[in-house]
């Protein structure tokens, strides 16, 4: 499955992947990595956690500068500063 073809099909939708806690950031992430990437699902406290132990196979790490903006199929992780 494309990047496209992910968000045409889950856009607007809430997705609860590991159907605990109910629907999270984290299971949209999963749901991603399972469909679009086939890539490994992660065990994580929280989205936050992504960035330190992202599955460098699928992902580059690209931080966060002006001159960055993210491009279809990029997965964006905001840090705690942003909020809880």
């Amino acid at each position: 499955m494309q990047p496209q073809d992910f968000l045409n099909k889950y856009n607007g939708k809430a997705v609860d992947y590991d159907l605990a806690f109910g629907d999270q950031c984290v299971d949209l992430y999963d749901q991603y990595c399972k469909e679009a990437l086939n890539a490994p699902i992660l065990l994580v406290n929280g989205a936050v956690n992504i960035w330190d132990n992202y599955p460098t196979d699928h992902f580059d790490k690209i931080p966060n500068t002006p001159d960055g903006f993210p491009q279809l199929g990029d997965v964006m992780i905001w840090g705690t500063g942003i909020g809880p």
